[in-house]
């Protein structure tokens, strides 16, 4: 997986390997605000995808919403993971413009 970050049409971030480790590296020109808070904590600097994944799981329905099973019927999941959550709805919410493509 090498997840990129839009805000709207605009890519902001990419995946690269530092140290043979994975992160989210906002593109040059990119500044703080317009990149995603939580992700980046109001920094430019690259983002761990541990931390990724965590702000993932901030842009998906909780697994103790009501109708949960209807839900993950419609996006066609037999059970709750936040990733394939996020995968199937591009981790896009209604209060910011922000999205995901997964590579």
């Amino acid at each position: 997986m090498k997840p990129h970050i839009y805000n709207g049409d605009t890519l902001i971030a990419i995946t690269e390997q530092i140290d043979g480790l994975f992160y989210l590296v906002p593109l040059p020109g990119i500044t703080t605000y317009e990149l995603p808070l939580w992700l980046f904590k109001m920094s430019t600097e690259p983002a761990p995808l541990t931390r990724f994944n965590e702000w993932l799981e901030t842009r998906v329905f909780p697994p103790n919403r009501i109708g949960v099973e209807e839900l993950l019927e419609q996006i066609g999941l037999d059970r709750y993971d936040a990733l394939l959550i996020a995968k199937a709805s591009q981790a896009r919410q209604m209060t910011d413009d922000f999205w995901v493509d997964f590579k």
